[in-house]
């Protein structure tokens, strides 16, 4: 995709790396700086109820960034030289990328897993930096040379540990220390960049925030402006930014049960989605757009969509539900209790017929997951029938 680059009059640079740390190298430079500037200018907004009751409105910008660059990951079937928020055990010494469980059969060369909780982790002793650039793209291992979980050794592919600091977010000394140690203790490979709001879009969004805590916030350039997404092979359709979840509410008592799950999202801000993936979602998923109920067939299993009208609109058997499960859990390394846990999900990013890339909220992290969007309908089929107990057995 061809990308505009903006210019200011001044000598602001939007990735300003902190002397005492690593540098990019010009070519990586180039490919998160796009990254940072997108999520500058749209950022991702959420409610979030404080510890003490009150509300604010974050901004997760990191969102935006990890979104774009796990949808390159994906078309690139994780074969790619930038990846994002790898988890990380820091009970080794030098630290052990998780890989995915959900790829076995890869053996060594499985991707990094995509589970903010991975299995095996240790509470206290899991880290998941913004972005680790890799030496080789050929090579999925994201780590320093060493052996994985399973005892299969690796040579050391890991070239930058990126953590990226938008403006207000610090960065504890606890969390540099652990990144400092994912990095091999080499401060040349460990990079902190601060992002700076050269053409003031951050500060454009939080200005409309403070005139209005209730007005949904437009979204720049409409709802079918371009996410700087990248592939090896060209893509028929572009990449979307979606406006999903970009409402601000100041009714406290209703924030909690806002967007409990992705189906209740999708019930509601399917209006606010880009006309491809509206008319995508008609087509895979079409009865998400009108009234009805979900009721199962006993003597098959099977599961059914019946609508106000009495008829029929979708069918999903107890195999084709499993097979999709298992799919998931493949593509999301998720367990299904994890799922079932989730407190709210968005989509991000979408590239018409190809990818979904999904943020989810549970047990206080965000993850960040591509998956096709043939398997996005599935997904949403399984949370809105909530078959828990024939799939966990599954």
């Amino acid at each position: 995709m061809n990308i505009t680059y903006r210019t200011v009059g001044t000598a602001c640079t939007t990735l300003e790396e902190r002397k005492e740390y690593g540098r990019i190298l010009p070519a990586d430079k180039g490919y998160l700086t796009e990254k940072a500037e997108y999520a500058l200018r749209f950022p991702r907004i959420r409610t979030v109820r404080k510890k003490d009751g009150t509300t604010t409105q974050a901004l997760l910008q990191q969102l935006v960034v990890s979104a774009a660059i796990r949808a390159d990951e994906f078309l690139a079937d994780f074969y790619w030289h930038y990846k994002a928020e790898v988890c990380f055990d820091m009970s080794y010494i030098p630290p052990k990328p998780f890989l995915s469980k959900g790829n076995v059969a890869e053996g060594p060369s499985r991707r990094h897993s995509l589970n903010p909780f991975p299995p095996g982790y240790i509470a206290g002793f899991l880290r998941r930096p913004d972005i680790i650039i890799v030496e080789s793209s050929n090579v999925r291992w994201p780590g320093l040379p060493t052996s994985d979980h399973e005892g299969s050794v690796h040579p050391g592919n890991l070239r930058r540990v990126v953590e990226m600091k938008f403006p207000g977010d610090l960065l504890p000394e606890e969390q540099r220390d652990a990144y400092l140690q994912i990095a091999g203790d080499d401060a040349r490979r460990l990079v902190i960049v601060d992002v700076n709001d050269c053409y003031g879009d951050l500060k454009r969004v939080r200005q409309e925030l403070q005139q209005s805590s209730s007005v949904p916030l437009p979204f720049p350039n409409d709802d079918r402006t371009r996410a700087p997404v990248r592939s090896r092979s060209p893509i028929a359709e572009p990449a979307f930014y979606e406006q999903w979840l970009n409402q601000i509410h100041d009714d406290v008592e209703n924030i909690s049960r806002d967007v409990k799950s992705l189906i209740d999202e999708a019930r509601r801000g399917i209006r606010d989605l880009s006309v491809e993936t509206q008319a995508w979602l008609r087509r895979q998923a079409a009865w998400l757009f009108e009234a009805g109920k979900w009721i199962r067939d006993a003597a098959t299993g099977t599961w059914i969509w019946i609508n106000e009208s009495g008829q029929a609109v979708v069918r999903w058997t107890q195999e084709i539900l499993i097979a999709a499960w298992r799919e998931v859990q493949r593509q999301t390394d998720l367990a299904w209790e994890q799922i079932k846990e989730i407190d709210w999900g968005q989509i991000v990013i979408t590239v018409a017929a190809t990818v979904a890339v999904v943020a989810l909220a549970l047990a206080g992290a965000i993850v960040v997951v591509a998956i096709s969007e043939a398997l996005l309908a599935a997904l949403l089929a399984l949370l809105a029938i909530g078959s828990a107990g024939a799939l966990a057995t599954a």
